[in-house]
């Protein structure tokens, strides 16, 4: 957890474990009012459990402002489960992404099992870009 302080703002950067933590006590976020959740489509059961928490601490506490943040997530569900709160979309670019296998990696390098288990190594052969390049 990291804590910024000046005259009259509290920044904290904490993970939803440490923010989990902080709902503990009974002061709950003090006097925290923004409350920012980057990547908030990485499921887990920790943000879950603090989407549901601020589902109703919003409800005792409106003056407190949160931003859910994702590049992926189905921002009208967020929206309609925290009863129609603003989409913002910032626009921005994607890059294309192709899943690889360690078998792709295998193929595209011509690595064998011989070469691991000889002990040596060629760094130039080891570290040369593969004749096809667009395999990668």
């Amino acid at each position: 957890m990291e804590i910024h302080i000046a005259n009259e703002l509290l920044q904290v950067y904490a993970t939803t474990g440490i923010v989990l933590r902080m709902l503990e006590n009974a002061d709950g976020l003090g006097d925290i009012t923004h409350l920012v959740i980057d990547e908030v489509h990485e499921r887990s059961i920790d943000t879950d459990f603090l989407l549901i928490i601020l589902r109703s601490l919003l409800l005792r506490k409106p003056d407190l402002k949160v931003v859910l943040m994702s590049a992926t997530v189905d921002a009208q569900k967020f929206s309609t489960y925290l009863d129609g709160a603003p989409i913002i979309d910032v626009p921005g670019r994607t890059h294309p992404v192709r899943a690889m296998f360690l078998e792709d990696a295998v193929e595209a390098t011509g690595h064998t099992n011989e070469d691991a288990s000889s002990g040596t190594t060629n760094d130039d052969e080891e570290f040369a870009e593969p004749e096809d390049s667009s395999t990668w």
